[in-house]
């Protein structure tokens, strides 16, 4: 089913197309894909975990479908678990930035902050405007109180998306935490 028959249908109708389509062939990945994205859209993860599962079952070297299967255990808040996907993704694809990105993420969640900010440095050799990279590592660095260095990232995420008023906001709290402590020369 191409994405343009699919991006005028409801949610609903969308789902049942695909249904039909998978009913016929079970075994169908991308359609068990393009659900799974539909799903994770609507932030149905529990039913796009399955879809990605699915696919993962069928054909274990799809990436992406490693990754979204990942991300819908993050979203669940089951880091372990997705951290398990995003391996598995990353030893299909070692330069894998979104699985590297929400790996490290997962990790300090998980209290592994420094092997969560050196998998944020590989992620952003490997693509410098990974937006989502840089918010994190700040974020990361500013509970740990590493303020300047938060800073640093909280800028270089600024400049890839200048008017994300999350981004001004943790800047400026960043900022007002440095300003009260002695500055690193």
């Amino acid at each position: 089913i191409p994405a343009a028959t699919l991006a005028g249908l409801s949610l609903d109708d969308a789902l049942k197309a695909l249904d039909e389509k998978l009913e016929q062939d079970p075994k169908f990945c991308q359609g068990w894909f393009k659900k799974g994205l539909l799903l994770l859209e609507h932030q149905r993860f529990d039913e796009a975990h399955k879809c990605f599962d699915t696919v993962t079952t069928n054909n274990s070297s799809d990436i992406e479908s490693w990754y979204y299967k990942g991300l819908c255990l993050y979203e669940k808040q089951r880091f372990e678990d997705a951290v398990y996907c995003f391996n598995f993704a990353l030893r299909l694809d070692g330069d894998h930035v979104p699985s590297l990105s929400d790996k490290a993420d997962c990790l300090i969640k998980l209290g592994r902050v420094d092997m969560g900010l050196s998998l944020f440095d590989k992620a952003l050799l490997l693509d410098k405007w990974h937006f989502p990279s840089w918010l994190r590592k700040a974020r990361a660095l500013a509970n740990q109180r590493r303020f300047q260095e938060a800073l640093d990232c909280f800028e270089k995420a600024l400049a890839l998306q200048p008017d994300n008023q999350e981004v001004i906001k943790l800047k400026n709290f960043a900022a007002s935490k440095l300003s009260g402590e002695p500055r690193k020369q």
